[in-house]
C-alpha cells in the first residue's frame, strides 16, 4: 500500500514522502498514530506541484541575489571614521556597518549573511569583503572597502 508520511518515521520515511508498506502495518500502526495517510493520485499529485514550485521560488531567489551580487562586484565603499593617534578606529567597522554603506552607496540592501569578512576592522585603509553565498550561490562577489580616518 501507498502511504504518505505525515511526519519522519525512523527506518522507513520523511515527512512529505511517498512510500509502500505493509497494509497491515499502515491500518494497524501508521494510520491510528496519525504518522501517515493513504495516498490517493490527487496527494500525490499535489506533493510534486508543491515541490515544483518550491523549486521555481528558490531559482527565483538564487537569481535576485546573483543579479544583487554582480551589481555590487568591484565596488568600493568608503567609510569614514574617527581615528585615534596610532590610527587605529574608535569602535571599529562592524558587518552592520558595511550592509548599511551598501544600502546608502549602491541603493542594494544585502542581509548581513551574505556579507563575509575576516573579523571587524580597527585600522584604517583598504580592506576586501567579500558577498555572496558559495554554498548556496555557487560563487562569491568581492567588493573593496576603504576606510578613511578623520
Amino acid at each position: 500500500m501507498q502511504v504518505l508520511f505525515l511526519q519522519n518515521v525512523k527506518g522507513l520515511g520523511k515527512a512529505g514522502e511517498v512510500k509502500n508498506v505493509n497494509d497491515g502495518y499502515a491500518q494497524n500502526f501508521l494510520f491510528p498514530k496519525k504518522l501517515a495517510e493513504p495516498a490517493t493520485a490527487q496527494k500525490i499529485a499535489k506533493i510534486k506541484n508543491d515541490a515544483a514550485t518550491k523549486a521555481n521560488d528558490e531559482q527565483a531567489h538564487k537569481d535576485t541575489l546573483l543579479k544583487t551580487f554582480s551589481e555590487l562586484a568591484g565596488k568600493e565603499i568608503e567609510l569614514r571614521r574617527k581615528v585615534n593617534s596610532s590610527g587605529g578606529l574608535f569602535g571599529g567597522i562592524h558587518i552592520s556597518d558595511i550592509r548599511e554603506a551598501i544600502k546608502t552607496a549602491h541603493k542594494v540592501s544585502v542581509a548581513e549573511e551574505y556579507i563575509h569578512m575576516p573579523g571587524e576592522i580597527h585600522q584604517t585603509g583598504e580592506f576586501s569583503v567579500n558577498i555572496g553565498d558559495k554554498k548556496k550561490l555557487g560563487k562569491e562577489f568581492q567588493i573593496t572597502l576603504k576606510v578613511i580616518g578623520q
